[in-house]
């Protein structure tokens, strides 16, 4: 009788360790899916800008050719993609753009929906290459006959500032490449 005592006490011991596991593995997976965009994969924008003011206070800012950036990117005539080919063909294009953006800058910065935060420091103009790149990726994107492009806006980062300050300062430069004809990339003045 103390033998099955014993036996039961165990099977349930190991039980109880297995719904322990199975539980704080779910945990953490719903935690991780919460920073991230549903459709995307991406960081979702609140994330973003969290991770992106933690890096922004220890990032050295130093006079030379190489510095930290923050990108802002979004698709060219979006909405009309949506109205002529249907919401399915808007989802499939922002989804590829996001594998793009990973492929990009996946290991060099932080990517959100659709926001870079380059905090491993580069040139100009390798960051041109970069993105270059990415909009070539990008113009492969097949919407029935219908060319993808984006607009992008690119602030280097030279001195403190907030991650909402970023946001906006490339969103001006993002409306001027739209402005200056769509399919392009457009950087502020160097601080």
């Amino acid at each position: 009788l103390q033998i099955q005592f014993l036996f039961g006490m165990i099977a349930l011991a190991v039980l109880l360790i297995i719904v322990i596991t199975i539980y704080q593995k779910n945990s953490l997976y719903l935690y991780y899916e919460a920073k991230l965009d549903g459709l995307t994969g991406l960081l979702s924008r609140q994330q973003f800008f969290q991770e992106a003011e933690r890096l922004l206070e220890g990032l050295p800012f130093e006079k030379g050719e190489k510095t930290a950036y923050f990108i802002m990117i979004d698709v060219d005539l979006f909405k009309k993609i949506n109205d002529q080919y249907g919401h399915p063909a808007g989802d499939k294009v922002l989804v590829e753009i996001a594998a793009g953006l990973k492929k990009a800058f996946g290991k060099k910065g932080l990517t959100g929906r659709f926001a870079v935060f380059i905090h491993h420091f580069m040139t100009e103009k390798e960051l041109k290459e970069l993105l270059t790149r990415l909009k070539e990726d990008i113009s492969r994107i097949d919407v029935l006959e219908t060319a993808v492009t984006c607009s992008v806006g690119v602030i280097p980062i030279g001195e403190r500032c907030t991650a909402d300050e970023m946001y906006h300062r490339a969103d001006v430069l993002l409306y001027e490449a739209k402005r200056k004809g769509r399919d392009q990339f457009v950087f502020e003045e160097r601080p």
